[in-house]
């Protein structure tokens, strides 16, 4: 299942570097990353969390393989007919992502129903809030396409609070309880299921304020929205900051993830800023796509490329010394690779020519090319059962 993944995200990487010669150049690279890379991984990674916390056997794989086979045509559909203009294939991709969503989220409801209190089950019901907000995020992007102009920024600003920090940020919330101490080998702290279940309820509130605000055509109250969102991310953070203290990062994967979680909150900091300053939404949709590159590489790629190259290893098996031959593979380069992504993302805050956004481009393409290379060549040692024979330095 993670090969679909991989291949999304190669797919990710050849539009990074054609966009320039494909129309909505920049709506694909976006989608590609977030339907594409995300909402595949969300499905297999959140399903195999689930039965993990749950204690229960991994029941769901037959729905995550119907969820799967449902999504990715969908995403197709969706993509094809963006770029074609053809409504209808556009509807019929957007009601296959949300048949998908709703049966991935309601067999999640389904499967905690029959299960006993766990300590960490909170993180399900963030999985399945994530998987609610998706069709409704994916109903909001439809009318975009075919809405009045006017109503183009309130469509937008609710559809990427639903889409972004609904179904991806509220399952990658929710994951970082038990997934941030385990990548960095250390305990949970006592008590952060709690603290994770109260920044649930501000997390939920400021996405409910978010998309109510769009439609008002009031970018304070959009803003206000945002900030309660971010509550609820610190309210997550001091846990996190405190495992990271007991035992920082030193492979690529927790490095990478933690990069990506202050280009998240950076990036809303930003966004909360830019709408105080904006008199209206239709303002305020320039200013937000500013944000779209750093968004997508800083917090998105990083992210993935970061949990995968945790989970690959864990995923592959093989026994201790494949493990650590893997895991070896996939930290080679790590600070150059660090460098180039996060630098790409910073200089694309820089209003740019084109010709300096397209080296940009090839910058962030490199990187996760990088990523990828080195992740088949994982998958390979692991078929071959290649071994390191001493633990890999901390």
């Amino acid at each position: 299942m993670a090969v679909l993944v991989l291949l999304w995200a190669a797919a990710a990487v050849v539009v990074a570097i054609i966009h320039p010669f494909i129309p909505a150049a920049r709506w694909l690279m976006v989608h590609v990353l977030v339907l594409g890379v995300a909402a595949n991984a969300i499905v297999i990674w959140s399903s195999y969390f689930a039965d993990a916390l749950l204690r229960t056997r991994r029941i769901g794989h037959r729905r995550e393989a119907l969820t799967l086979l449902i999504l990715n045509p969908g995403i197709v559909a969706v993509g094809a007919g963006v770029v074609t203009g053809w409504y209808p294939v556009l509807m019929i991709g957007a009601a296959l992502i949300a048949a998908a969503a709703l049966l991935h989220g309601v067999g999640l409801w389904l499967q905690s129903r029959g299960t006993l209190a766990s300590r960490f089950s909170v993180t399900v019901r963030y999985y399945i809030t994530a998987a609610l907000c998706l069709p409704v995020g994916g109903w909001l992007g439809v009318e975009m396409v075919r809405g009045s102009q006017e109503m183009f920024a309130q469509l937008l600003f609710a559809h990427i609070g639903l889409n972004v920090l609904g179904f991806v940020g509220l399952t990658v919330a929710g994951t970082l309880l038990t997934f941030w101490p385990t990548m960095l080998r250390t305990q949970i702290e006592a008590g952060a299921e709690r603290a994770v279940a109260r920044a649930w309820w501000l997390l939920v509130l400021g996405l409910l304020i978010i998309t109510g605000s769009s439609a008002l055509d009031s970018p304070w109250a959009v803003a206000v929205g945002v900030l309660v969102y971010i509550a609820g991310l610190a309210v997550i953070g001091v846990s996190l900051v405190r495992a990271a203290a007991a035992r920082a990062p030193s492979h690529f994967g927790p490095w990478s993830v933690a990069f990506s979680l202050g280009w998240w909150v950076g990036s809303l900091v930003i966004l909360t800023l830019m709408l105080i300053s904006a008199e209206s939404m239709s303002d305020a949709v320039g200013s937000v796509r500013s944000l779209t590159a750093p968004f997508a590489l800083g917090f998105l790629a990083q992210l993935i490329a970061g949990a995968l190259s945790y989970l690959l290893p864990v995923v592959l098996g093989g026994g201790p010394g494949v493990t650590r031959r893997t895991t070896a593979l996939l930290d080679r380069g790590r600070w150059v690779r660090l460098v180039v992504l996060n630098g790409a993302a910073l200089l694309a805050l820089i209003p740019a020519p084109p010709p300096m956004q397209l080296s940009l481009s090839f910058l962030a393409a490199s990187a996760l090319v990088m990523f990828l290379v080195l992740a088949v060549r994982a998958i390979i040692a692991a078929v071959r059962k290649e071994t390191a024979p001493r633990p890999v330095d901390a």
